[in-house]
């Protein structure tokens, strides 16, 4: 599979607009706070169990996420991660919205 950057781009921001449209603009997450979180190993490793099971926390990611909206913090890499675990929770609010 390949993924040019652009087209990733082009995905990301008719995203943004469907949720800008489609979810209310304060999105109370409280019972789902904690998850399941799979090492990067086991994630794409499809012909195993996942050896170890780790919990992950919303809050905390979104709390690192938002970090970034002071101009004296820079993202790094493991904020991909954070950001997805707040997509997937985005996803069961917006079930059967779009």
């Amino acid at each position: 599979m390949e993924i040019k950057k652009q087209a990733l781009f082009e995905v990301i921001e008719l995203l943004q607009k469907n949720i800008d449209e489609n979810l209310p603009e304060v999105i109370n997450v409280e019972i789902e706070d904690f998850y399941w979180e799979i090492s990067e190993e086991d994630l794409y490793n499809p012909v195993s169990t996942p050896e170890e099971l780790t919990l992950g926390q919303l809050s905390e990611d979104w709390s690192e996420l938002s970090r970034l909206m002071d101009d004296s913090n820079f993202p790094i890499s493991y904020d991909l991660r954070r950001l997805s675990a707040i997509l997937l929770i985005l996803r069961k609010y917006s079930i059967g919205v779009w």
